[in-house]
């Protein structure tokens, strides 16, 4: 493999991106208010009801009938529709102590008296004489609602199938409006033009990284053909001596769909210094992304056979849930590129033809 230009070579995404959402307890998910485009306008504070008995004024919520303090104004910021999952989720907004606090909670975790009280931690000033109308109060602010505040969102990645028809899941989604609210660093960044100058200048005419490239590009064709035919995903390991270019040009291949740094935890390339439960988990949902296993030299395993089946097997094991109810396995459907100084296939148990 001919050493890249590292200067020239993975230059669209900044190195110091890390999750923004802080995935918690209770399926709580905190939102960041800072990032743009995250919620949209605040709707207006005294809000349409359904009938007399819960009201909003003075920056609290109160039961009408008693004028009874149920808690402070809650404020219902959007609707979130998955549409990997078919679930609804809310975006709600309340303050305490001064400090606007904005959280993502499952619509039943909302609708639910013992998981709304569960918010006394976060702040929330509902107990348990008042989650009752607490809940009457975000039902009226559901049915007002604007239609535009209701939102398609997606965490899984690539290829899916809505009502029949064919959409591709990345940052935002193609062929129905839904925006990306996953972990990976996805999101869109630099210059197409200075990426495709880049590409003339050091990729083009060079047969190894123009392979790299297409490698790269075969993980969408891989998440559209595979489910239909049944088709593992495809493996490639690029094995060299060391500082050859083996981990930068296989950067490339994965940073045409999001982050290729190995220094980040939610990016699409990671080492081989993981277990082989956390390196399947983060596959789940990914239908279309190329995905980068760098310098197998850091895996302590001496047999790569079973992570190799396990990986273009495209499919997690199968597990129960507490109530010993199967679990749908997690799949994925896309191209891999592995770099080291040896070759996998030394380190991995023949198998008679």
């Amino acid at each position: 493999m001919p050493k890249a230009p590292r200067d020239k070579l993975i230059n669209t995404y900044e190195q110091d991106s890390a999750p923004t959402n802080d995935y918690s307890e209770n399926n709580i998910t905190e939102v960041s208010v800072s990032k743009p485009d995250t919620l949209p306008p605040n709707p207006p504070n005294r809000i349409r009801q359904l009938n007399d008995e819960v009201d909003s004024h003075d920056g609290n919520i109160y039961w009408t009938p008693t004028n009874r303090f149920i808690c402070q104004n809650i404020r219902l910021m959007a609707i979130h529709h998955n549409i990997d999952e078919d679930t609804y989720s809310f975006i709600l907004s309340y303050d305490y102590l001064g400090q606007e606090k904005v959280i993502e909670l499952p619509r039943d975790a909302c609708l639910t008296k013992r998981e709304l009280i569960k918010l006394q931690r976060r702040g929330l000033m509902v107990t348990e004489k008042t989650a009752e109308h607490a809940i009457e109060y975000l039902l009226n602010i559901e049915q007002s609602m604007p239609e535009d505040w209701r939102e398609n969102v997606h965490s899984n990645v690539g290829f899916d199938v809505i009502d029949e028809d064919d959409i591709f899941n990345h940052y935002a989604a193609y062929g129905v409006k839904s925006k990306y609210t996953g972990p990976l660093d996805i999101m869109p960044k630099g210059s197409y033009s200075e990426w495709f100058r880049m590409v003339r200048e050091n990729v083009l005419g060079n047969p190894q990284l123009e392979a790299i490239l297409v490698l790269g590009f075969s993980s969408a064709v891989m998440g559209l053909v595979a489910p239909i035919f049944g088709l593992d995903s495809m493996l490639v390991h690029i094995s060299g001596d060391s500082s050859t270019g083996k981990s930068i040009s296989a950067k490339l291949a994965v940073s045409v769909w999001g982050n290729p740094s190995t220094k980040i935890s939610n990016g699409l390339a990671t080492t081989w210094n993981a277990t082989d439960n956390a390196i399947l988990t983060n596959l789940i949902g990914n239908h279309g992304l190329a995905v980068l296993l760098d310098e197998i030299s850091m895996s302590e395993a001496n047999d790569f056979t079973k992570l190799i089946y396990k990986l273009a097997g495209s499919k997690d094991k199968s597990r129960l849930t507490k109530e010993i109810k199967p679990i749908e396995a997690g799949t994925w459907a896309t191209t891999f590129l592995t770099t080291g100084e040896f070759s996998l296939i030394d380190k991995s148990k023949k198998t008679p033809a």
